[in-house]
């Protein structure tokens, strides 16, 4: 059985990645996440904010099971963040 390549939506890694597509991409995780636990989607603001601290919260759980230096994975996402807010910052002067 042959598989056929999926062609992608995304923009190609050469390109910039805009906010937005990194937010919808969240968005879906956190949509995901939600789904597999009991209750569901949260519709509040309120609910928003614990829903992203449970989904982060799990991922560090993650990472401590897998060894990974859970202080050093933060402040890495955090350079990250803010190098692609400066990135998209600079592409809309």
């Amino acid at each position: 059985m042959r598989r056929h390549k999926r062609r992608s939506t995304l923009p190609r890694m050469s390109e910039p990645i805009a906010l937005e597509h990194r937010r919808q991409w969240a968005a879906e995780a956190l949509a995901a996440h939600n789904r597999l636990q009991e209750g569901g989607v949260s519709s509040t603001v309120t609910g928003l904010d614990e829903d992203i601290i449970d989904l982060v919260t799990d991922l560090l759980h993650l990472a401590d099971r897998e060894g990974i230096d859970v202080d050093i994975l933060l402040r890495c996402a955090r350079m990250h963040r803010d190098a692609e807010r400066n990135e998209q910052e600079e592409t809309h002067e």
